[in-house]
């Protein structure tokens, strides 16, 4: 977001303050090179998402499984795909 106050020359972007303390701006200033006077203020924090419970997540996952048309392993192809696995250990 860039607003341009031009009887101000006021500019005014957002940026990212980087693990240094460096600040890079999102979007190139419309001036030339030159000491600015610089305020920052830190922008809302938004409110995390919550996270699925581990139920709601399998569920989730299942349907998108379903959609895509994946098909899993039966038991017994689980216990053969594990024993020819330990047998190649030998």
């Amino acid at each position: 977001m860039m607003t341009l106050e031009a009887a101000m020359n006021t500019y005014e972007t957002t940026g990212t303050v980087t693990a240094g303390g460096a600040l890079v701006l999102d979007a190139p200033l419309p001036i030339g090179e030159g000491k600015v006077r610089v305020t920052v203020q830190p922008e809302p924090e938004q409110a995390p998402t919550p996270k699925p419970s581990l139920s709601e997540y399998l569920e989730a996952l299942r349907i998108r499984q379903e959609a895509r048309g994946h098909v899993p392993m039966t038991g017994e192809e689980v216990d053969a795909y594990l024993r020819e696995e330990r047998e190649s250990w030998d």
